[in-house]
């Protein structure tokens, strides 16, 4: 019987993971949903479900979810950056402080946390803290967002010439960011160069 029902939620999970790849999010929701039910304990049916919800934009339930992860298994860093990201999107930066950095202190190199992190750092205005975490992020994975998260934090602290170099980088990753070029502007503005903040706010109102 018990392998009856092993093979049975086995199912389940594998239904429900196709229809997550198939992005029919509210269907994966509910086969999760009924496994988290029938079996608490069940970590991975959680996580998934937390993951699903976090996809459906539901944070609270998504971090209610991760909350469930982490109290069986507490060194789960995945369930920790799920949970931080979704406090994040309530704007709950503190909370979402604390489980990002646990995350980050039990896999230092979830690059993806680090970057959450530091963002979440950079709001709550603790920029030293927070170009530690941008820069790891950048060291573990380079994109176009963890380096114009770095100039942002750069530019707060008045570091210039490192926001430019940051806001360029990010473009040669992504050069379509109208953003990112209109932050470039401001910066090469503050430095005294106005004919390459020109520029760029040129290029900002093409690409918008």
């Amino acid at each position: 019987m018990a392998n009856s029902n092993t093979s049975t939620r086995t199912a389940t999970k594998q239904e429900a993971l196709a229809l997550l790849q198939k992005n029919r999010l509210p269907e994966a929701k509910n086969l999760y949903a009924e496994l988290c039910q029938s079996d608490r304990t069940d970590t991975e049916a959680h996580y998934m479900l937390g993951v699903v919800s976090g996809k459906l934009k539901q944070f609270a339930e998504a971090a209610d979810c991760f909350r469930q992860v982490v109290a069986i298994q507490p060194q789960m860093a995945m369930a920790h950056y799920g949970l931080g990201a979704a406090l994040k999107a309530q704007g709950k930066l503190t909370e979402a402080m604390d489980s990002l950095k646990q995350a980050v202190q039990i896999k230092p190199d979830l690059a993806a946390a680090c970057f959450d992190l530091g963002n979440v750092l950079y709001s709550l205005g603790k920029l030293d803290e927070a170009k530690e975490n941008l820069q790891q992020a950048l060291r573990l994975k380079p994109t176009a967002d963890a380096h114009f998260s770095l100039g942002k934090v750069q530019f707060s602290q008045g570091l210039m010439i490192e926001a430019v170099a940051s806001y360029q980088e990010a473009l040669k990753l992504n050069p379509a960011r109208a953003d990112i070029y209109s932050a470039l502007g401001f910066a090469w503005l503050s430095r005294g160069g106005l004919n390459e903040a020109v520029e760029s706010c040129r290029q900002a109102i093409k690409l918008k």
